[in-house]
């Protein structure tokens, strides 16, 4: 009984929902028409079922007219290329309520003809957001080619009214900036870094007097800088001053040296000192030996370099100046000495 009961409202909703459609059919036809359901209470499918008779009286073949087939069903498809071929994506699935509350997250919405087991139409969805970060993603072609436009110089003409262009460290609204471009703002200049405003106005990027603002101001710079160029002189090591004398690098080096006579005292230290690629002596400072030790003499006199293998050598000297020696008492020093290297500049 439940069942019957259904099939009629189901029958009576489907002729009122398509009552027009179904007027104009029956108008262009002739014979006896029946309603006949297809399919089950589950999935209806229900059909006109037209008996018509021949001119003797017996009948004809019936015909049949499906109510699906009278109705027409908007809906739109969705395919995702994967390099091989389009995979079918499902247009009815739904956007998250998180997303869809996304600041600038677009969505559209479309309802069809096609219902649910309830009688709601079935939405279908164009998720433009989804999709463009897919394309962004995976879309290799529209990626280089969004990256070409963003990286293209964009031309400027020169402004007549604005011959030279504004220095960028004084910009009126710093905020206005916008993409860096490099090529001619003038004729009369080679091309430059620059940015343009809002307003259209051209602002030179001049980096020589941002740099020079940062390793002046910027006190982690100024600190990384010192870093980078300190020169660290250990025992036994020569290392370039920076200097170049007539094609030659000049090399500072450090030592300590003991002087220990049976006077207690000497111009002369014991022993060598260890150099390198040493060609010939500019300056040397004596200091006590010690963390508190000062200076006591500062010039050499006798200086004898003798080579060793390879670049090694060993240098010696007396302390003074010409024939004027200047002795020291007995006890350790540091020696501090720069050199005329052997090795070139290339």
């Amino acid at each position: 009984m439940i069942l019957v009961q259904l099939l009629v409202q189901t029958s009576k909703k489907i002729v009122e929902d398509n009552s027009k459609t179904i007027s104009e059919t029956i108008n262009k036809l002739d014979g006896s028409i029946s309603i006949v359901n297809d399919g089950d209470a589950t999935n209806p499918n229900y059909k006109f079922v037209i008996q018509k008779l021949k001119d003797d009286g017996t009948p004809d073949t019936a015909q049949e007219i499906f109510f699906n087939a009278m109705e027409t069903k908007t809906s739109f498809g969705k395919t995702v290329g994967n390099d091989t071929a389009a995979e079918v994506a499902d247009a009815k699935v739904a956007p998250t309520a998180d997303d869809l509350k996304k600041k600038g997250y677009i969505a559209y919405k479309y309802f069809g003809e096609e219902k649910d087991v309830n009688g709601d139409p079935i939405p279908h969805y164009i998720n433009v957001t989804a999709d463009m970060k897919t394309i962004l993603e995976t879309n290799t072609e529209i990626r280089n080619q969004i990256t070409q436009v963003i990286k293209e110089v964009k031309p400027v003409e020169p402004d007549p009214n604005n011959p030279d262009p504004v220095d960028p460290t004084k910009p009126v609204d710093p905020k206005a900036y916008g993409n860096v471009y490099y090529g001619k703002v003038n004729s009369n200049m080679e091309p430059v870094l620059y940015s343009v405003d809002e307003t259209g106005k051209i602002h030179y990027i001049n980096i020589s007097q941002n740099i020079i603002n940062e390793i002046t101001n910027n006190q982690d710079v100024i600190e990384k800088i010192k870093e980078v160029t300190t020169k660290f002189i250990t025992e036994g090591e020569g290392v370039n001053t920076g200097e170049v004398i007539d094609g030659f690098y000049v090399k500072k080096g450090y030592a300590t040296v003991t002087v220990n006579d049976a006077y207690g005292y000497d111009s002369a230290f014991q022993g060598t000192i260890p150099v390198s690629k040493f060609a010939r002596l500019v300056k040397v400072s004596v200091l006590k030996g010690g963390v508190n030790g000062q200076l006591v003499v500062d010039s050499a006199t006798e200086v004898v370099c003798n080579s060793g293998a390879g670049d090694a050598g060993t240098l010696k000297f007396s302390f003074g100046m010409g024939e004027l020696y200047t002795p020291v008492l007995n006890g350790d020093y540091n020696v501090i000495f720069e050199y005329i290297s052997t090795d070139a500049k290339q």
